[in-house]
């Protein structure tokens, strides 16, 4: 019994360290100081857990090991420490009940294995583990952006299941005959099922809701640069029609200096016509998001940047609007950023655009 136990316990904090380590991504302490102190307390611990007048459960050790081998908030480490207690003891109880219908059992065993049901229980959460870790990335982004109302809906989901499968051994060795006693378990099972899917789907609906309000602010911000980028593009019409009207008046005002031959007021006059500014240049690549977000862009530097751009988008662009907007913005903001922190005389950006490469795979 003794090796079972301490099987039991190495288990455990294999276990925990395989979801800690595989599933959510925690990294490990590069601090030798806490990985051996880790070492020692789960050493000491086994050593004098069999000698304590009272019965006391590994897995709060197990919690403070994890929190020592792992670099993290500590109030994660506790509370999916926390939530790996709850979820095991769900998990076999579960292993427990259904072993006891399969064996047509119906009254209390005080010899029931339920060390090995552990194990076994413990072995399941190490090979989930290690089989769902290429979706590590995203058990990553749950923990950092999940609410404190995620993590009391995730608790509390835990512990309602948690009791309902403790009590459900209490209702399974009554009087009930053997149809009423499937009926019970195969009812507490369900609830628990069901428990996990509206949580699921709280999850699912939560972070399909972020996604629409991020799409909503990008679609705002694409409509802003476009009215911005029409309003430009209204404001250097009216320039360039107020310079085409005012041409005509400036020939004749140039002939009549020439034919007078006041060459000195000629120059005053070509000098005060040439420093006027029209800015009539939009740049257009062939998609009208991207143009506005350029152009955008443009009116924001400095006169002392030079902006350079190449080529046009083809008809048959597969990337979306929405993609090329947070695409652009992103890469253009960072261009005018960092041009702002170069300390050298001749500033320039270049864009330069190519079309999409095919890839012919029939070779």
């Amino acid at each position: 019994m003794k090796f079972i136990n301490t099987l039991e316990y190495l288990l455990e904090l294999t276990a925990m360290f395989s979801v800690f380590f595989f599933l959510l991504g925690f990294p490990l302490s590069k601090n030798w100081g806490r990985l051996f102190s880790a070492f020692c307390l789960s050493v000491f611990w086994h050593i004098i857990w069999h000698r304590l007048p009272f019965s006391c459960p590994n897995t709060f050790t197990a919690i403070i090991v994890m929190a020592l081998l792992f670099h993290d908030k500590i109030q994660y480490k506790i509370y999916w420490g926390t939530l790996f207690i709850f979820t095991e003891a769900i998990i076999c109880k579960t292993i427990s009940i259904i072993s006891l219908m399969l064996l047509g059992i119906t009254e209390e065993l005080p010899n029931f294995p339920t060390a090995y049901i552990d194990c076994v229980t413990f072995v399941i959460m190490v090979l989930s583990s290690f089989l769902l870790k290429s979706y590590q990335e995203k058990c990553i982004n749950f923990i950092h952006n999940i609410n404190f109302i995620g993590y009391a809906a995730i608790m509390s989901v835990t512990i309602v299941d948690f009791i309902l499968i403790l009590s459900v051994p209490y209702i399974y060795y009554d009087k009930a005959n053997k149809a009423g006693r499937l009926v019970i378990v195969i009812a507490a099972l369900l609830l628990i099922i069901m428990t996990v899917i509206m949580l699921f789907l709280y999850f699912f609906l939560r972070h399909s809701y972020q996604k629409l309000r991020q799409m909503d602010a990008i679609n705002q911000k694409s409509l802003e640069l476009e009215k911005e980028q029409y309003l430009s593009l209204q404001q250097k019409n009216n320039d360039l029609r107020k310079f085409r009207h005012d041409f005509h008046n400036h020939i004749l005002s140039l002939q009549e200096l020439v034919h007078k031959e006041e060459y000195k007021e000629l120059a005053i006059y070509l000098n005060a016509l040439s420093s006027e500014q029209i800015q009539t240049n939009i740049i257009t690549v062939g998609n009208t998001i991207v143009d506005a977000v350029i152009n955008h862009t443009v009116s924001k530097l400095d006169s002392s940047v030079q902006f350079h751009y190449g080529g046009q988008f083809s008809k048959n662009c597969f990337v979306t609007d929405m993609d090329l907007c947070i695409l652009f913005s992103n890469l253009l903001d960072n261009a005018r950023e960092g041009i702002g922190l170069c300390n050298i005389q001749n500033k320039e950006i270049n864009l330069e655009i190519f079309p999409p490469v095919r890839l012919d795979f029939s070779k």
